[in-house]
């Protein structure tokens, strides 16, 4: 759920010191392997491999390897093709507690992840102009997966990201698309579990602040965001709570034609505003952007 420079951040501080281990009989499909990086947790696996398989059969999308690892807060989509996963969600609280979670936190997460994917080979067909960005992108990915089967090494996989982190559309991909990617994978998830208030469930623990669930809040499509909290709309994951909101109340499929449909609408109204953003040479704000997204999807 990471943007992409928190992404790059993550990728230079794992070194993979496991190598992988043979595959679940389970993992099959799109899911096309998995890699762990502790210990084999076939069940988690194959509930994860299920989730991708169900969404790309009613949504399409890329084939992607699976990379699981211990407990964390987060889960993550490189822009290659590997879905980083937790066996367990566990969220910290402000003095180091912790806070586990239902593993369908990871499944949710799983959902959002791989609807990433699905819009970084839209993006891919969309904008040619990053091609030089989407093969070191797909690089990186390679060498990562390579050196968590032992057969590439952590200067390997350090030189990948510097080549990324040097390309002059680095930049410009997090400014004009990262916040619609966020919006987009969030789409994915609650069409696919068929509830509103799925990320707002893959997030949530009861200990949490209320400044923490008012942020979470700003995923929901059953509900409107607060005027108390409208600073965290300039958050990349929260900006389009507004359009959240419109897709809740106004684009809610009542079976997967209907959400493949409307899936479709929204992805082609994002390149559509993402497209006139880049040639007026503007980032909108968070109000711009939801309304311009939202007049959009009111044409289509």
């Amino acid at each position: 759920m990471k943007r992409l420079s928190a992404t790059i951040t993550g990728l230079l501080m794992m070194s993979f010191s496991a190598h992988a281990v043979p595959v679940c009989a389970d993992v099959k499909g799109t899911a096309k392997d998995v890699i762990f990086l502790e210990g084999p947790n076939c069940d988690i696996a194959k509930d994860i491999s299920d989730v991708v398989n169900e969404i790309s059969a009613t949504f399409g999308g890329p084939s992607v390897t699976l990379l699981i690892g211990g407990a964390s807060d987060n889960a993550n989509f490189d822009l290659g093709h590997l879905i980083e996963l937790p066996y367990q969600m566990i969220f910290y609280g402000r003095y180091g507690s912790e806070y586990p979670v239902p593993r369908m936190s990871v499944v949710i997460s799983a959902a959002h992840e791989y609807g990433h994917a699905i819009f970084h080979e839209r993006f891919k067909e969309e904008f040619p102009q990053f091609a030089d960005l989407v093969a070191k992108l797909a690089k990186v990915s390679d060498v990562k997966e390579a050196k968590a089967r032992g057969q590439a090494t952590q200067e390997q996989l350090s030189q990948a990201m510097t080549d990324l982190t040097k390309t002059p559309s680095y930049a410009e991909f997090s400014k004009y698309l990262s916040a619609y990617s966020e919006f987009f994978a969030d789409v994915i998830a609650v069409y696919h579990m068929q509830d509103k208030s799925a990320m707002l469930s893959a997030l949530y623990y009861q200990q949490m602040s209320d400044t923490d669930f008012a942020f979470a809040r700003m995923r929901d499509f059953a509900s409107k965001p607060t005027e108390r909290y409208e600073a965290m709309l300039s958050e990349e994951h929260a900006k389009l709570a507004i359009a959240r909101t419109y897709v809740g109340e106004s684009l809610w499929p009542k079976d997967k034609l209907q959400a493949k449909r409307f899936e479709e609408k929204i992805l082609s109204a994002i390149m559509t505003v993402v497209k006139a953003d880049m040639k007026n040479g503007k980032s909108p704000d968070w109000k711009e952007m939801n309304d311009n997204l939202i007049a959009e999807l009111k044409k289509k």
